[in-house]
């Protein structure tokens, strides 16, 4: 009898790209406050948080890719 492995399902390969686009609105708005911005220091202080935050969104898609399709890193690079 077959069993269905519950860490490969259809689902589990389209989490990245999911949370790849989900980043991606993300910094539209991000980018929107910034630009918004009409003094130096809110516009410095906003974009010292994206440079600070966006490794730690790239490392997190990084990892769902990897974990994602453990055997094509093509797809993640």
């Amino acid at each position: 009898m077959n069993e269905i492995d519950p860490k490969k399902g259809c689902c589990n390969n389209i989490t990245p790209f999911v949370l790849m686009i989900a980043l991606c609105v993300h910094a539209t708005f991000e980018g929107l406050a910034l630009g918004l911005q009409t003094k130096l220091n809110p516009a410095m202080s906003i974009m010292l948080a994206i440079f600070i935050h966006k490794g730690a969104a790239g490392s997190a898609l990084g990892i769902s890719l990897v974990k994602a399709f453990p055997n094509d890193f093509r797809l993640v690079r």
